[in-house]
């Protein structure tokens, strides 16, 4: 099976499909940052499969984003450098991506992150560390709502308690394809502190930690 058969995506570096293309896959939420090998290189795209491919300026912040379904483009000039893409569903709208960064110093994996929402379906993340390598777990929206409020809960997998429950409220910018939390609420009878921190236009850590006396 050709390599082509497997992907659902095709960057080019030269404009017309011109060079070896380079292949993406449903699923892959790729940055790219100033300075390295990949910002703003590519210059044309295939989208091979059905699925939809969120096209950044950017990688933070506003700037031009595009939306491309299946088809040919020969030319990206439009988005005047490419940052960031999120290759998604056809039948989705946009995704977020998420991981638990645990600061109280316990071993990786001993708190398990569930979020769960209307549209965006649920998942289960484990705990792991700000210089880990931990992999962002992806939901996407099947629903065209911009504004979503998920619940959440994180539990310790060693006792089974529930250490932090509360809900996070999400928008959606579907002009530049930015999600932000609105708001965050967590239980007071929470052990831990969770805080958001914005990665990139996508990806969000939730920082778990200490609470501190007030």
């Amino acid at each position: 099976m050709k390599e082509e058969d497997l992907k659902a995506v095709a960057f080019y570096r030269k404009h017309d499909f011109g060079g070896e293309p380079e292949y993406y896959n449903i699923g892959d939420d790729v940055t790219f940052w100033q300075g390295d090998d990949f910002n703003d290189k590519y210059l044309s795209l295939i989208v091979i499969k059905p699925a939809k491919v969120h096209c950044y300026q950017h990688s933070t912040g506003k700037g031009v984003h595009k939306v491309y379904a299946k088809g040919d483009y020969p030319s990206l000039d439009e988005l005047e450098g490419l940052s960031k893409f999120l290759v998604i569903p056809d039948n989705a709208y946009w995704a977020i991506a998420l991981r638990l960064i645990d600061e109280t110093k316990s071993p990786v994996g001993r708190y398990q992150l569930t979020f769960v929402a209307h549209g965006l379906g649920k998942t289960a993340i484990e705990s792991s560390h700000k210089d880990d390598s931990a992999k962002y777990a992806q939901l996407e929206s099947t629903t065209s709502d911009n504004e979503i409020t998920c619940a959440l809960y994180v539990r310790d997998m060693q006792t089974g308690a529930y250490v932090i429950t509360g809900s996070i409220h999400l928008h959606f910018d579907s002009t530049h394809g930015v999600i932000s939390v609105d708001d965050i609420n967590v239980a007071e009878e929470s052990t831990f502190h969770l805080e958001p921190h914005l990665v990139d236009n996508t990806k969000f850590d939730l920082i778990m930690s200490e609470k501190h006396a007030s």
